[in-house]
């Protein structure tokens, strides 16, 4: 985790499909401090907290996302940093290349 670092908030953007990974990434990075926060009724009112508070199952629902988008997330970076790949097959093949998975996740890092 980030400790010590502030964290922003991730918004979905309709435009940017991958705006839900990052978001649900940040949300489950953050999982415990809003916990705390919609718990703790000096800093939240119960009508609030009620209408904010997460079930289990849709943590667990989000945690399992994350990792099934993310393969989508990097083909769409290879494509992205590979403009002669015009054709939508070629770009969404596995090439099974790990170096090139490699280097994009050194190129933008993703959440989690």
């Amino acid at each position: 985790m980030n400790e010590g670092k502030e964290l922003k908030w991730i918004q979905y953007c309709r435009m940017r499909w991958n705006s839900v990974l990052d978001m649900f990434a940040r949300l489950l990075e953050l999982r415990w401090p809003v916990v705390i926060v919609l718990s703790d009724r000096s800093l939240t009112n119960l009508s609030d907290a009620k209408a904010l508070d997460m079930k289990e199952e849709h943590w667990m629902l989000m945690a399992d996302l994350v990792p099934l988008l993310r393969p989508l997330h990097i083909s769409q970076l290879r494509c992205y940093l590979q403009p002669s790949r015009r054709q939508h097959q070629q770009c969404f093949q596995p090439s099974g290349d790990l170096s090139t998975l490699i280097w994009l996740q050194k190129k933008k890092p993703l959440l989690l």
